[in-house]
């Protein structure tokens, strides 16, 4: 059975300042993954892992290149998740580089929590994993196309253990532009284990903001 922290740290009254943040940045680089499942967001599926929750959004954003490039460069300069109760220090996409989340609960604290970018491309035709094979969302076309993806990983200090994935796929089969979200994840703290149900709840508001996000940078693009 793993070991599993108090988790009481990483708590504000106030949204952390540029200071609070670099020093969190700081204590991510000498930090390891907290957790032995790194790339399962890649090619399986964690939904048959004992423990771990598995979330998947795929949602079809728009036609065309136009599309696409509004919602890669959306996600890639880390609007997605600048949803106002949610942020991160915005770092540049690239494998190495540290992400502090930041997120408002209840309306009252601020909660940072580290992860660490392991995977990060831009590639001409995908082919799905295996777990969006069997996803009821998933479209025919698995050859002709582009997508940009971005993994993350949790680090030692965050609330959560697990990976997630964000992706923006432009299939040319039919000219569809996707946005996906893809997270497997489990408590890593005594107080994210106890206060579980609040933090799956801000888990989906995540997902669902994030995907009208990208909907309307679309719209509007």
């Amino acid at each position: 059975m793993h070991s599993m922290r108090l988790g009481i740290g990483g708590l504000s009254i106030n949204r952390p300042d540029s200071p609070a943040v670099k020093k969190q940045v700081q204590e991510a680089e000498r930090a390891n993954a907290n957790h032995k499942v790194q790339g399962i967001t890649d090619f399986m599926s964690g939904s048959h892992l004992k423990g771990w929750n598995t979330d998947y959004d795929r949602v079809q954003v728009g036609k065309g290149k136009r599309a696409y490039t509004a919602a890669r460069e959306f996600v890639k300069t880390w609007q997605h998740m600048g949803l106002g109760w949610v942020d991160t220090n915005r770092p540049e996409v690239k494998v190495g580089e540290h992400v502090i989340v930041m997120a408002q609960v209840l309306g009252l604290l601020w909660m940072c929590n580290p992860l660490r970018i392991v995977y990060a491309r831009e590639e001409k035709a995908y082919m799905p994993a295996t777990a969006l094979l069997k996803a009821s969302r998933q479209p025919a076309c698995t050859r002709k196309g582009m997508r940009y993806d971005f993994r993350q990983t949790t680090l030692e200090g965050h609330s959560l253990a697990g990976e997630e994935r964000f992706s923006v796929q432009w299939c040319k089969e039919d000219d569809s532009v996707w946005y996906e979200i893809y997270a497997v994840s489990r408590p890593a703290t005594i107080l994210a284990l106890a206060s579980y149900p609040l933090t799956r709840y801000y888990q989906r508001r995540f997902r669902q903001e994030s995907i009208a996000a990208v909907c309307d940078a679309v719209d509007t693009s």
